[in-house]
């Protein structure tokens, strides 16, 4: 099979699983945050964040080093598996151990810690299903990773759907959860078998000495990222009651399902980004484009989210989380400054310039971190969606500082601009939806109804926008063929 057809089908199951695993989750939040309410919906989404802070700690960048590795040096497969399956063992039980420990000294009630404890052996065998999935990696066989990702998500789909009807608690939606992701662990070890993995425990205590100490810039960035995306819920938690975490959780869920967006285009490009930056060619007309194309995603993206939120909120949580509307208005606007930024980090890497994102996330996790100490005490949730609003920005604006004053790179504000007018015309359109036709979806009709009046506008405003955009000229087609197309040789 020749490269670049390699490269699409690795592209087209990760796209797939990504959008299953969306899916998947906004019908999980919609089923929990009706079934356990704002106070139990905080107790599970404090649970979660708080063994996802910490779990970052068990991985700390060996994931890249061990898949870059294997591909460079395959004749040493044994060695380098062997090793940094040791390496698992030791880092899965002390991550195990100091999340458990910590958790003992956070003022959470019992049920929060019991689940904790259940979380941290899920997370902790996450790090085996990531180890398993290095070979696939190497071997360009990302497919099983994603099959095993969709398998995860339907057995925990499942397990949800049997707890909610027969109304169990908090304790036994973790333990089936353990259970859900248990099925993904066995599926991507059989893979890893199937495709020529090997476990032969090894202990080179000087190979593993340089292997860790090369993950650790990339260990520092993924600890940066967590604490950028899971201290907000993080502080609130330990600030404010169960019912203020499951307000932002819910506001948050809906977020955290629309900001991941760009991965799924990244990963499409990026070869796209590696091969302009390893030639030596100007990457910084294909990398505008690229950018301009984020930027005309997620305006409607942005104001979609903002108008209908009330709309949103009622679909998936129902009338007991009114209040998680204004939150979700506020991180509407951060999915700007989420989708821009996403472009400048992949282009980095390709550009060997790793540094730029530990740099850039470091200076909104400052901004981060102080907004939250100042805003959450006073304004509870709000403040958390403002300061997430504002650090998501802040990501953008130093990235583009960095790539001006390091690369001279400068953006096409006024093609930017005029990415502005397709979306005046629209907005219009939104309002006579609003407030002039007949949305009984939000009134009595069931939830699957709802689900699909809600897409239904949704998939006919994008459409609405996207023959605008193309109709007034705004995306060159040398530029969107080479998108759609990249230019990767087998």
């Amino acid at each position: 099979m020749s490269y670049s057809r390699r490269v699409f089908l690795n592209t087209f199951a990760q796209t797939f699983s990504r959008v299953i695993s969306i899916l998947i989750g906004i019908v999980s939040v919609t089923l929990l945050t009706r079934y356990l309410g704002p106070a139990g919906y905080g107790q599970f989404s404090t649970a979660l964040v708080f063994v996802s802070f910490l779990s970052v700690l068990g991985d700390l960048g060996v994931q890249s080093i061990l898949v870059r590795e294997l591909s460079q040096n395959p004749e040493h497969k044994e060695k380098i598996l062997g090793n940094v399956f040791i390496w698992r063992l030791f880092s899965a039980f002390l991550m195990f151990l100091v999340i458990v420990g910590v958790s003992r000294f956070m003022p959470y009630d019992g049920i929060v810690k019991l689940v904790i404890i259940i979380e941290s052996a899920r997370s902790a065998i996450s790090l085996f299903r990531a180890y398993f999935t290095a070979v696939p990696q190497w071997k360009m066989r990302l497919d099983l990773a994603a099959w095993g990702e969709i398998i995860g998500r339907v057995s925990y789909l499942v397990i949800l759907l049997l707890v909610v009807h027969f109304k169990l608690g908090l304790v036994a939606l973790f333990g089936f959860m353990f259970i859900a992701y248990l099925s993904d662990l066995i599926f991507m070890y059989f893979s890893f078998k199937r495709i020529g993995g090997v476990v032969k425990l090894r202990l080179d205590p000087q190979f593993l000495k340089a292997f860790l100490k090369e993950s650790i810039i990339l260990g520092l960035a993924s600890i940066l990222g967590t604490i950028h995306y899971q201290i907000d819920t993080l502080i609130l938690s330990v600030i404010k009651p169960a019912h203020d975490v499951g307000i932002y959780g819910a506001a948050y869920a809906v977020f955290g399902s629309l900001v991941v967006l760009p991965g799924i285009f990244l990963a499409a490009i990026f070869p796209r980004y590696s091969e302009l930056a390893k030639s030596g060619k100007s990457w910084t007309e294909f990398f505008d484009f690229s950018l301009f194309l984020m930027w005309v995603a997620v305006l409607p993206l942005a104001f979609f989210t903002f108008l209908f939120a009330p709309y949103v909120i009622k679909v998936i949580g129902g009338s007991l989380f009114t209040q998680s509307v204004l939150p979700l208005q506020i991180l509407a606007f951060a999915l700007i400054g989420g989708f821009v930024a996403a472009p400048f980090a992949s282009m980095a890497i390709a550009l060997r310039k790793q540094k730029q994102v530990v740099f850039a996330t470091a200076v909104a996790v400052l901004v981060n971190v102080g907004l939250n100490l100042i805003l959450i005490p006073r304004y509870t949730y709000v403040g958390a969606a403002i300061a997430t609003l504002v650090s998501e920005n802040v990501v953008f604006l130093t990235f583009l500082f960095l790539f001006y004053k390091l690369m001279r790179f400068k953006i096409n504000f006024w093609l930017w601009l005029k990415a502005l007018l397709p979306l005046f015309l629209l907005v219009p359109f939104w309002f006579l939806i609003k407030y002039f036709l007949p949305l009984n979806a939000f009134s009595g009709q069931g939830l699957v109804m709802k689900f699909l009046e809600i897409g239904f506008v949704f998939v006919t405003s994008m459409a609405l926008y996207l023959a605008m955009v193309l109709g007034f000229g705004l995306v060159p087609k040398k530029l969107f063929k080479e998108i759609i197309k990249p230019n990767v040789k087998a």
